[in-house]
């Protein structure tokens, strides 16, 4: 579904995808994979690993940096959100 609708974003558009729960991490893999941005944070996910509660977002983008970074690539630093 994903690969469907991000075929039918304009060229050079920025675009973003999330996954709540325990779509969290495999939609951050997917947007990743398609050449879009990746993010999480407390609001889209609670548990790391699943049945372990989430306190904090620093454990939840180090695992999507783990995810990102396994293909080779290299995580860019965060930037404040305005």
């Amino acid at each position: 579904m994903m690969l469907m609708l991000r075929a039918r974003v304009p060229e050079r558009a920025n675009w973003a995808a999330f996954g709540p729960g325990r779509m969290a991490f495999p939609m951050a893999a997917r947007a990743f994979l398609l050449g879009g941005p990746v993010r999480t944070g407390l609001e889209d996910n609670l548990h790391i690993p699943p049945g372990e509660l989430a306190t904090e977002t620093g454990p939840l983008v180090a695992r999507v940096a783990q995810l990102v970074e396994l293909p080779c690539r290299r995580v860019s630093p965060a930037r404040p959100v305005p």
